[in-house]
């Protein structure tokens, strides 16, 4: 009764922060595609950012978010963002590499993030996937981190889905595929 209590008075505090806005970006793809937030604004989004060690529990992630959103036809869309600042620009040919290891669908694509905008911006957790939800006018309505997607996390996933469809006027919150 006392968790309740404490999460109802602490939801209008929530509601009224401040935002915490999508960062401007201009980022290119594993194809060099570039990149902007504004293809993201719009609708609730997900960026899923991963370093390297914390990209072998992508797969593990997906499959869970699959189940919890479908595959965005719950009005959730999602994008990667490889946090790949660490890799030494002298050796010929490493970033091509590198980007061959992510799919080769167009409409799959992944932000590479050579310059770590996003691990500057954001408090994200190292060796591990964390998740930013965002909602469609680019305000960020959780943060969510872990390695494998327990029902804890996934249901704190949900939570902020629903803040952000919620903050657009969006009822789709996703409870699962139809």
């Amino acid at each position: 009764m006392v968790r309740i209590l404490v999460l109802l008075l602490l939801l209008p505090a929530f509601a009224n922060a401040e935002c915490t806005s999508l960062i401007e970006f201009e980022i290119e793809d594993q194809f060099k595609d570039k990149h902007t937030q504004q293809e993201i604004l719009g609708q609730t989004t997900i960026l899923i950012w991963a370093d390297r060690d914390g990209s072998e529990y992508l797969e593990l992630w997906d499959e869970a978010l699959d189940e919890a959103f479908g595959d965005g036809e719950h009005g959730v869309a999602r994008r990667g963002v490889a946090h790949v600042k660490g890799v030494p620009r002298w050796i010929p040919g490493l970033k091509g590499k590198i980007r061959g290891h992510f799919s080769r669908d167009k409409s799959e694509w992944t932000l590479m993030d050579w310059k770590g905008h996003f691990a500057k911006a954001y408090p994200l957790q190292e060796e591990q996937p964390n998740l930013l939800v965002f909602d469609a006018g680019g305000c960020l309505q959780g943060q969510i981190a872990g390695k494998e997607p327990d029902a804890e996390l996934i249901e704190a996933v949900r939570a902020a889905v629903m803040r952000a469809n919620s903050a657009t006027g969006n009822d789709r919150a996703g409870g699962g595929p139809d």
